[in-house]
């Protein structure tokens, strides 16, 4: 058993807990399993987190926090006629920071919400900032085109993220200006001959 009361002993928790939760449901994980892989008691844990859900649901906080920080830049780019790389790299930069636990949130079915809560905080971003200028779009109808356009630009940048960014930056800012530009659709008739 490690010494109670180490600077480090959250850390150490939080990434025991993590490594479980790769793993494993999150019902599924007791605090003895935490506690056994970080090397100290049971008490140790207590002395920092109520519970499983409490651990989880901080790291959870921790990383939207980090995201909300950097939400601009998020708009920005899939606001971007150009799509530019350099609008990426603060995401890109994020991801890396935090990939640990993304590459995890991202690919957990058994946690929709932080998905969710991703594309609301953005969804909420964007909005704000269209109501704070003169559109022609009925106000009604805004709020249908902006989760269209939000929740295909987040995926496409997740879906490049958890398949561990195989395709250069520069590749994937055409892809996905291409995609924004022409429509997923035209595309995809050419590959299927149509």
């Amino acid at each position: 058993m490690r010494r109670k009361g180490t600077t480090q002993t959250p850390e150490l928790l939080k990434d025991a807990f993590w490594k479980l939760y790769s793993q494993k449901e999150l019902d599924k994980i007791k605090v003895g399993e935490i506690t056994s892989l970080a090397g100290f008691n049971r008490g140790a844990f207590y002395n920092y987190y109520k519970n499983v859900y409490d651990i989880f649901s901080r790291i959870e906080n921790d990383v939207m926090n980090e995201i909300s920080n950097i939400a601009w830049h998020i708009q920005d780019y899939i606001m971007d006629d150009d799509l530019s790389d350099a609008k990426l790299r603060p995401i890109l930069e994020l991801y890396q920071k935090n990939k640990k636990y993304l590459k995890v949130l991202f690919t957990k079915e058994d946690n929709p919400r932080f998905m969710y809560r991703l594309k609301k905080l953005i969804r909420s971003r964007m909005i704000e900032t269209i109501n704070s200028k003169n559109t022609i779009i009925d106000p009604k109808y805004v709020d249908y085109y902006v989760e269209y356009y939000v929740s295909g630009q987040i995926n496409i940048i997740i879906y490049w993220f958890t398949k561990g960014s195989h395709i250069p930056i520069e590749e994937f800012s055409n892809i996905v200006k291409e995609i924004a530009t022409k429509g997923a659709v035209s595309t995809l008739k050419k590959i299927f001959n149509k």
